[in-house]
């Protein structure tokens, strides 16, 4: 069946210009007068006259072969044939009296179709009116084998109506619409969907089982049909996706699921699309659903001709995430914060930290954070010196401790060092202390929903009193001589004030 009718295109404008009655030019003979002349034609041909007054009989030639021409007293007939090309074509009809002559020009338009590419239609069950606009200088005709499609052509409007009565079947039909226009002739499709049914008790949808393997989290998920035999294609999808449950079902999942069961057919691993449908009961693995929003199990009912039957359903899914707080902190994080004043300074800023999985705990304890104070000094980022330690607690939280970090040849004249975190703290709100040794410098908690973290800034005890620390920045820490150093000169430049705001990165 051919779907498509080979389109010969013209815009509106050259189909206004070829199609205006042009007047056959001539030449002037004051013995041969031209009464009357019907010599421009249409794609599909035809036959036309000129008829002159002369002082005695004539004769008529044309100089092209398509052009036939023969005489009847003082009328020319002129015939020609069907013309299927897109270009006007032209021929010289010369007529003789005697010594005296007069040349005429036959024209015949070449095809204009232009909007009548009619391809597939489809109509949801309470039916549907399709118009479509066309030009053409040759004659359409359409019908339809069905009686529930009804087509009518109004070729002075160029207006093409389709009506498509309302589906009262229970499952989707097919009719098929035939056209002509000029010789083309073709035919195309009409799909109608019946009634969608929302049905609520033929399936069911449950988690059974599940498991996390950094970084992907699996659920089982065990799926139930109540109706023996009855055949079906289903998908799990994230709610945050989903806006109208019924057109998701009907224009997503009956239409991704079998365009992935025809490809299947069309590359042989199944024999026909009947085969690709689920039936009865299914369990399967499926990984990383969306447990932020939880998912929608949809069902589509299918017949064995690729046609849905209208039926369809869906369970609303609870996903648990079963990501372990550890793996939550991996990712990128925005870091900014309160300002912390210093005789007449300020500690400010912002920047990003990169926290990763530390590859060589196996107990998973630590995590390795990267980007504090955003060091560029060569040495230090062509080692990853600047990459520390976070202490991962039962309960989900991280600490930030004083620490050693990785030892690297910072220069010949330096030799050994590392880089070495110290919090910050004033007993007296004019002078400020850092501490060495080992210590909480900050402890950080994700909230309930963990989209966002709460700082705790560490304690540092002073003859019996406490004081929180109120900022911390790495030092750069010479082994050979035990000092420290900064590696700003400024006193706010690379400090890091406590507590900050800490956000995941958008991802």
């Amino acid at each position: 069946m051919k779907k498509y009718l080979t389109i010969i295109l013209a815009g509106a404008a050259l189909l206004a210009v070829s199609c205006q009655e042009e007047q056959p030019t001539y030449e002037i003979n004051n013995n041969i007068t031209v009464v009357s002349q019907d010599i421009v034609f249409m794609p599909q041909g035809g036959t036309g006259t000129i008829v002159v007054e002369a002082e005695s009989s004539i004769t008529a030639t044309a100089d092209r072969p398509w052009c036939n021409v023969s005489v009847s007293g003082m009328t020319v007939n002129v015939t020609v044939p069907q013309w299927t090309e897109k270009e006007n074509r032209y021929a010289k009809i010369t007529i003789k009296s005697g010594d005296d002559k007069i040349s005429l020009t036959a024209q015949q338009f070449g095809e204009v179709i232009g909007g009548l590419d009619m391809a597939d239609l489809t109509s949801p069950a309470e039916g549907t009116v399709k118009e479509f606009n066309f030009v053409s200088n040759m004659p359409v005709s359409m019908n339809s084998a069905v009686n529930w499609i009804h087509v009518s052509v109004d070729e002075e409007k160029g207006i093409i109506k389709i009506t498509i009565d309302k589906n009262p079947l229970a499952g989707t039909r097919l009719g098929v619409v035939n056209y002509k226009v000029g010789e083309h002739a073709g035919a195309f499709n009409v799909l109608q969907y019946p009634e969608t049914v929302l049905v609520t008790d033929a399936w069911s949808a449950s988690v059974t089982d599940g498991g996390y393997e950094y970084p992907h989290q699996s659920d089982v998920i065990s799926i139930s049909s109540a109706v023996s035999g009855e055949k079906y294609v289903y998908d799990i999808v994230s709610k945050s996706k989903v806006t109208d449950l019924e057109d998701y079902a009907f224009s997503v999942v009956a239409v991704e699921k079998k365009n992935e069961i025809m490809a299947k057919v069309e590359s042989g691993q199944l024999s026909s699309f009947a085969e690709g449908l689920t039936t009865g009961d299914v369990t399967g693995t499926y990984y990383d659903l969306d447990a932020d929003s939880d998912v929608y199990v949809i069902f589509v009912g299918y017949q064995d001709d690729g046609y849905v039957t209208g039926r369809w359903g869906y369970v609303d899914l609870a996903i648990e995430d079963r990501e372990p707080p550890y793996y939550k902190w991996t990712g990128t994080w925005n870091i900014s914060g309160r300002t912390v004043p210093y005789t007449g300074q300020t500690f400010t800023g912002s920047e990003v930290w990169t926290i990763t999985k530390d590859d060589s705990d196996v107990e998973f304890e630590t995590l390795t954070v990267r980007g504090m104070n955003s060091l560029t000094t060569t040495s230090i980022v062509n080692n990853d010196a600047a990459a520390l330690k976070l202490q991962y607690k039962e309960d989900g939280s991280i600490e930030f401790h004083a620490q050693n970090g990785k030892t690297f040849v910072y220069s010949e004249s330096y030799g050994d060092c590392y880089m070495y975190p110290q919090g910050l703290y004033t007993k007296n709100g004019t002078s400020w202390s850092r501490v060495t040794g080992t210590y909480t410098i900050f402890t950080a908690r994700f909230s309930e929903d963990y989209k966002t973290i709460t700082i705790t800034p560490g304690i540092r005890t002073s003859d019996g009193v406490d004081y929180n620390f109120d900022a911390f920045r790495l030092y750069f820490y010479r082994i050979s001589n035990g000092s420290t150093y900064s590696l700003n000169t400024s006193v706010s430049s690379g400090v890091i004030p406590l507590p900050f705001e800490m956000t995941r990165a958008a991802e």
